[in-house]
């Protein structure tokens, strides 16, 4: 009777200690599959984050559609401005005036040419920075959104302007033109006081402490 129980308890020992190895056996392998699949699930993570962060054709086709859009709206201002203010009214000026092309060449119309050209090529480069840098046109109503203080604004404030200014003052130079050097006067005037009013207080409250550094640095119209 008693070798009876002896070897009922020992295969009750024997039992337990099956069950306590499967029951560590168990836990050790959750506690393995448990970090497997959280290596995974870093590892994908991972592998999402880095492919977020690598532009994709979409993106890379969003902003060349974006730099396209600006591109023309900037031509079309610039076509506007130039045809208006420097193109249709000047020639209604001369026609006032009953001023007609110079039937010879000389010293005034070369002289003319030289400083128009410089005027309209400082003009086209300021249209250009403005594209490229400030992602914006020159026109008031849809200005760049980044501060420009690169190219000709580097030497200047107001380049574009100076620019235009320069291109009248040819043309008045090659027609020998006292009207259209009124005109002339005229536009730069106007042109100052609208910097004046408008321009450098809404560039103030649009950027504020870097422009007024960049104030500090660079001349309104040296």
């Amino acid at each position: 009777m008693r070798l009876g129980n002896q070897q009922r308890e020992a295969r009750v020992l024997a039992n337990r200690k099956r069950t306590k190895k499967t029951s560590v056996g168990f836990a050790s392998g959750s506690s393995l599959l448990r970090m497997m699949l959280l290596s995974r699930w870093s590892a994908v993570r991972h592998v999402s984050s880095l492919r977020s962060s690598i532009p994709t054709s979409t993106d890379y086709s969003s902003t060349r559609e974006t730099a396209t859009f600006i591109l023309i709206r900037a031509i079309t201002y610039a076509t506007l401005f130039v045809g208006f203010l420097l193109v249709f009214l000047p020639a209604r000026v001369l026609s006032w005036y009953g001023i007609v092309r110079p039937g010879s060449i000389g010293a005034a119309q070369v002289a003319g040419v030289v400083v128009g050209a410089s005027g309209a090529v400082l003009a086209l480069w300021c249209i250009g920075t403005l594209i490229v840098i400030g992602r914006g046109t020159p026109a008031p109503f849809d200005p760049p959104r980044r501060l420009v203080e690169v190219g000709p604004y580097r030497m200047v404030r107001n380049p574009m302007y100076l620019g235009a200014g320069l291109a009248l003052a040819g043309a008045a130079l090659f027609y020998e033109s006292w009207g259209l050097l009124g005109y002339c006067a005229a536009f730069v005037l106007v042109t100052h006081l609208f910097v004046v009013m408008y321009e450098e207080p809404t560039l103030r409250a649009t950027f504020g402490a870097p422009y007024e550094r960049y104030c500090e640095r660079v001349r309104r119209w040296r």
